[in-house]
């Protein structure tokens, strides 16, 4: 006999949340109808998530003109179904109204994989497509404002194992995430101001992968691709999770330290959450049936160690993976279709779900002694280390769960010894998983443990079944496991015997006891007794001959069928019989006295109620099926002592010892009273169970449109500014506004190329480019010209070329002022020539602007922005678009660096030097003397850092230029004023040195 003793031991984990008891849901496969094979899993598990649409089957399915992705996202089409044979898929509208209708959250896949440009660039990586971002963003944009359904979804994940068959490098999924991730958290901000801010809408998280094992350097590829404003954007960061078998699910430390890579890159989140997207024992590990029910255990163990804040298990019902969660087959009788059943690793996740939410994870084990030979093959172990006990614990505030799970072929026989951890608790319960075969497949045996095809066979223990004189005292076989639950706060317990019939040979009777609590207690399978002693119970008896006894209290009872016998106990209880044949006793009250109790009878069945009262006031309920009092009169007459009612769906319902009392029925008719006891019980009881069929579809079609959908595509596809026109140019009214009216014009500022931009604008009608600006979000217009901005501060004139062909400056006007001005501060001196020379060359008619003048900004709103971000500690809001580093806050705020005279540089027009010293360069001619410089350097590194320096400087940006006007003309009071100057700098540098 083994024995474990719990002792006290510190937590290594924080509370588990929902998010850890997410599942994958392919849209190819895992279709929701209710009452479908995947939503009785559903149902059964608990899962609290879906990730969906997959993974690499979105990657290789979804792309940005195919029209699979059309028929995904069809709001008149939800069932998924095509006429023209193709398979049928699941839709968003269906898996967001199912999520909705479940109350689960939604993790988005979004593709990748076909969203790169087939073209190389220079650097040897091939870009995101225009076209393929505004894809992605429209539909992201549609998703979150419920064009297909109102739901929240919890995270958008970009890409899915983009390492995968090398569908693209770690730059190039860095490169599509800095311009995705940017895009979507623009549209986020723009729809939760619409809807009132963060209070009133939370904005979903953007998730990112890890690199994997096989690219060591891949997280810095990828990092070294985003901007300041992508990462500022990233709320979580993922991977997967498949360890081979339970002794290598502690080996996998790689795994989780790439995730804690990203908490160490420059402008990432501290906050970061990380996400397991898939995981399971992986398929050709070697670790199954039972022997992946305790890996499981054991992964569970790993990941709440490394403060992973979902997971997503990945193989729910796929027939031809080995550690699937469940098992299909095809079976008419079955709702969908199929019948379905949970393996034994299903069953160990269920059991995980039902019962560790909410709690903390243990630094407990069983002693090194009985695991120290989990990672050698059976056949290999010393004697002495045949038998191999793992244990994984964790405690709440009202109760403590362990389980103790067999890693031996042996059968072992085990004390365990819970004082030390818990004193004192009110109730104790175990479940037994083992394995048991199928007789009707003579080719396979189910009961081998470390089958792939083993089925689950589960006992219910209760305290007197494992009372021992050390402990708790428990047999398990080969590879099984069992999970105790002690509790110890003032709540009550939920315990449900086996759902799954393999043998009907098998004992599946169960005793079930509750707790001097409010209790649940469900039976299935076999003849089961159930005891809910005191508190407000829920018994709900199985297809068997069950005992439900409610104890004290206020109970329910639930018959579902067989020959049952349903005792309320003490309180005011209620009795539901159902279609078999049921005894009903309604039990005495609280001191001495009945109820009242209420009898909510099937009429499909017998029902003999023992014990009805009409005094003490049972109500009787035939759950609505007859119109009238009336009607219950008329079908009921006296046999002997007692009322019988014949019902004409074949059921009969006998009251024992009211014979006399007949005339007095109509007045305990619940059903037609006022305010029946049971009338929401009553609704749900009739409401039918799902029946796995396909929800029909509306049947609409789309309404034909002015510009045609055919066009609008090849319009979004182009590449070729000079191919807009003959797309745009000339439309009428009606064709301009359906078209306007088919784009997402935030998605399509997010994402076009500015050639793209610059020509669609130019194309449209005067209205039509007014209202396309309107349409623009003022944010998102910012945000296009901030990253124009960077382009250019960074790259020089050649993206100016671009940007002031004409009309494109027409979209200058509606960006807010602190763009414009931050636009012209980063335009050099040779620049904002170059600007003003284009633009003089496109409006040859008019007079010639000043930079400043075609930004409608003036002089002192340019200095003026210039003080506020000397200032200010963050930098002007382009820099977000550069990496760590790149940008200089005092570089930019510095001299321009042409080298020209002062009155050159004056005659511009600009407002003086860009934030040259006024006074210095006018009396030295040159901005680049080395007093001037100096001068310059020390207004950054001194001044700039004292309040009354700071002061100093903004009167000097007052005065400075008329002072420098004023010195100008005169050569004598220029050398006065370089003399003066020459000995300050003197004393200056004598100070600083």
């Amino acid at each position: 006999m083994q024995r474990i003793t719990l002792t006290a031991a510190p937590f290594s984990s924080g509370p588990i949340g929902d998010g850890m008891f997410h599942a994958n849901a392919l849209f190819t496969s895992n279709f929701l109808d209710p009452g479908g094979p995947f939503d009785r899993m559903l149902q059964d598990i608990g899962w609290s998530g879906l990730r969906f649409p997959g993974g690499t089957v979105t990657e290789t399915t979804f792309a940005p003109d195919s029209d699979i992705v059309d028929r995904f996202f069809d709001v008149n089409t939800p069932s998924g179904l095509s006429d023209d044979g193709s398979p049928r898929i699941v839709t968003a509208p269906a898996a967001f109204r199912y999520a909705a209708e479940n109350d689960i959250s939604i993790t988005f896949t979004l593709p990748t994989e076909n969203y790169l440009s087939d073209e190389i660039g220079d650097d040897g990586f091939r870009m995101p497509t225009a076209f393929g971002l505004y894809r992605l963003l429209d539909r992201v944009d549609d998703m979150i404002r419920g064009a297909y359904g109102e739901i929240d979804i919890d995270t958008f994940q970009i890409g899915n194992e983009f390492w995968y068959r090398d569908r693209m490098s770690a730059d190039e999924y860095g490169l599509l995430v800095d311009k995705l991730s940017v895009g979507m958290q623009a549209l986020f901000d723009v729809y939760e101001e619409e809807r009132g801010g963060p209070d009133e809408w939370s904005q979903p998280n953007i998730n990112i992968q890890a690199t994997t094992r096989r690219i060591p350097d891949g997280n810095e590829r990828i990092i070294e691709k985003m901007s300041l404003a992508s990462r500022e954007a990233i709320d979580s960061i993922s991977t997967h999770y498949y360890p081979p078998t339970y002794a290598l699910a502690t080996q996998r430390d790689a795994t989780f330290d790439r995730l804690d890579d990203w908490k160490s890159y420059e402008g990432m989140s501290p906050d970061l959450k990380y996400s397991i997207t898939e995981w399971n024992i992986q398929n050709s590990g070697g670790d199954l049936g039972l022997a992946q029910a305790s890996g499981l255990l054991e992964a569970m163990r790993v990941m709440l160690e490394r403060d992973i804040d979902n997971a997503a298990v990945w193989g729910t019902q796929y027939p031809s993976l080995g550690t699937r969660l469940a098992g299909l087959r095809p079976n008419e009788d079955e709702p969908g279709g199929f019948e379905y059943w949970l393996s034994p690793a299903g069953e160990t996740y269920r059991m995980m779900s039902q019962s560790i939410r909410g709690m903390q994870l243990l630094d407990l084990d069983t002693p090194e002694s009985l695991r120290n030979a989990v990672g050698t093959p059976d056949a290999e172990r010393a004697p002495e280390d045949a038998e191999q006990l793992v244990m994984h614990a964790y405690m709440g505030d009202d109760k403590a769960v362990v389980f103790v799970s067999s890693r031996s072929l042996a059968d072992i026989d085990f004390t365990l010894d819970p004082s030390a951890l818990i004193p004192e608790y009110h109730h104790v319960w175990a479940e037994q998983l083992g394995v048991i075969d199928d007789p009707r497949t003579s080719a396979r045996d189910e009961g081998d443990p470390l089958s792939r095809y083993a089925r689950p066979y589960k006992q219910i223990l209760n305290q007197s079944d494992m009372a021992g004189s050390e402990g708790l005292q428990v047999s398990l076989g080969p590879y099984e496991i069992v999970k105790f639950e002690f509790t110890f706060g003032d709540v009550g317990v939920k315990i449900a015997g086996h759902d799954q019939m393999v043998d009907p040979a098998a004992n599946y009777d169960d005793v079930i006891f509750g707790s001097d609590f409010n209790d649940v207690l469900v039976s299935d399978f076999g003849s089961n007794s159930l005891f809910g002693l005191d508190g407000d119970d829920t018994l709900i008896g199985g297809a068997g001959n069950d005992l439900l006894d409610g104890g004290a209290g206020d109970d329910l009872l639930i018959s579902r069928g067989g020959e049952n016998t349903l005792i309320g106990g003490e309180g005011a209880d209620t009795l539901v019989s159902g279609h078999g044949v049921d005894y009903l006793e309604g039990g005495s009250g609280l001191d001495g006295d009945s109820g009242p109790n209420q009898f909510v009878i099937d009429v499909k069945g017998l029902a003999t109620i023992a014990d009805f009262d009409i005094e003490r006031g049972d109500g009787l309920s035939f759950r609505g099926v007859y119109a009238s009092a009336e009607d219950v009169r008329d079908r009921a007459s006296v046999d002997g002592d007692d009322i019988v009612i014949d019902h004409d769906e074949g059921g009969e319902t006998w009251l024992l010892g009211l014979g006399s009392q007949i005339d007095s029925l109509e007045d305990v008719l619940i059903d037609f009273s006022d305010n029946s006891p049971v009338e929401d019980l009553v609704r749900e009881l009739n409401t039918p169970p799902p029946s796995g069929e396909i929800p029909p579809d509306s049947g609409d079609e789309l309404p034909e449109t002015a510009f045609p959908r055919e066009t609008l595509i090849e319009l979004l596809t182009v590449e070729d500014p000079s191919e807009i026109a003959p797309l745009v140019s000339g439309l009428s009214r009606e064709a301009e506004d359906s078209l306007l009216d088919q784009i997402n014009a935030n998605a399509l500022a997010l994402s076009a190329t500015q050639g793209v931009w610059r020509e669609f604008c130019r194309n449209l009608s005067t209205e039509g480019f007014e209202r396309l600006i309107k349409d623009v979000d003022q944010d998102i217009l910012d945000l296009r010209f901030q990253r124009l901005t960077a382009e250019e501060y960074a790259n020089g004139p050649d993206i100016l070329n671009d940007l002031i062909s004409l009309p494109v400056c027409r979209t200058f006007a509606f960006t807010s002022e602190n763009v414009r001005l931050d636009y012209f501060l980063a335009l050099s001196k040779s620049e904002r020539t170059q600007f003003e020379e284009q633009w003089a060359a496109a409006f040859p008619d008019e007079p010639a602007q000043s930079t400043a003048e075609i930004l409608n900004i003036d002089d002192e709103s340019v200095e003026a922005r210039r003080l506020e971000l000397m200032e200010r500690d963050d930098d002007p809001e382009f820099a977000r678009f550069f990496k760590p580093g790149e940008f200089s806050k005092a570089e930019f705020l510095g001299d321009d660096d042409d080298s020209e005279d002062d009155e050159d540089e004056e005659s511009g027009g600009s407002g003086g030097s860009g934030g040259s010293c006024f006074v210095a360069t006018c009396a030295y001619g040159d901005a680049d003397h080395p007093d001037v410089a100096f001068l310059r350097l020390y207004r950054d590194l001194e001044l700039s850092e004292g309040l009354l320096g700071r002061v100093f400087i903004r009167v000097y940006y007052k005065l400075g230029p008329s002072l420098a006007d004023l010195i100008r003309p005169y050569p004598a009071l220029r050398i006065f004023a370089r003399m003066i100057l020459a000995r300050a700098v003197a004393k200056m540098r004598s100070r600083r040195s």
